[in-house]
């Protein structure tokens, strides 16, 4: 490619853009007929347009996928916390679950610190509130998991993608003290695919 063509697709539509508006210029210094100064003119309108159409559906992707995960952020912990409750129905049956494909067994793991590879965590625990802070890749999601007060199972508390969320829910029973646990799945393409250890923490109400 020649030097004087930019690698940049931003530069090179406004050279396109420079090149098509002062074409005239060259075509009648030359003497080009009127024909071939139409055709290339409206080559150069095609070079400009490709360019700006790649740049919309760039533009329009980035949208979609922000709108995706933001509904997903926000719609997914229900649908657990759903599925959690059909589960204990008394017309369900693990056959019905493996076709809905929600009978994976999981276990909790419970080193006394993080084990995943693909996420680093900060937690700090303040007056009615949790803090988490993420240090993992863009494209990866959190599923924060809690056991509070007596409670025996682990349950999904928000599923996000962002590197920070903060856990504002009001102690148990008003307790003027809460221990809570949690863990952290790393999600990829709607797969776990790493978790972190449990976490231990005292929230004061």
């Amino acid at each position: 490619m020649p030097k004087y063509f930019p690698v940049k697709e931003t530069d090179k539509r406004e050279w396109f853009l420079t090149f098509k508006s002062n074409f005239g210029v060259l075509a009648n210094a030359l003497g080009l007929s009127a024909q071939e100064t139409a055709d290339w003119d409206a080559k150069l309108a095609r070079f400009l347009q490709h360019i700006d159409t790649v740049s919309q559906k760039e533009r329009e992707m980035e949208n979609a996928q922000r709108e995706r995960d933001e509904f997903r952020n926000q719609e997914m912990p229900f649908l657990h916390q759903a599925i959690r409750h059909w589960k204990t129905h008394r017309a369900y049956t693990k056959a019905v679950g493996e076709l809905l494909n929600i009978e994976t067994e999981v276990t909790v793991k419970n080193p006394k610190t993080s084990s995943a590879k693909n996420l680093e965590v900060t937690i700090a625990a303040e007056m009615q509130k949790v803090s988490f802070k993420f240090k993992k890749s863009k494209k990866l999601m959190v599923a924060i998991y809690c056991k509070r007060g007596n409670e025996s199972e682990f349950s999904l508390v928000r599923q996000i993608l962002s590197n920070s969320y903060e856990d504002k829910r009001s102690n148990l029973n008003a307790n003027p003290a809460e221990r809570r646990e949690y863990y952290f799945a790393v999600v990829k393409e709607e797969a776990e695919i790493d978790r972190s250890g449990v976490y231990t923490v005292a929230v004061a109400q």
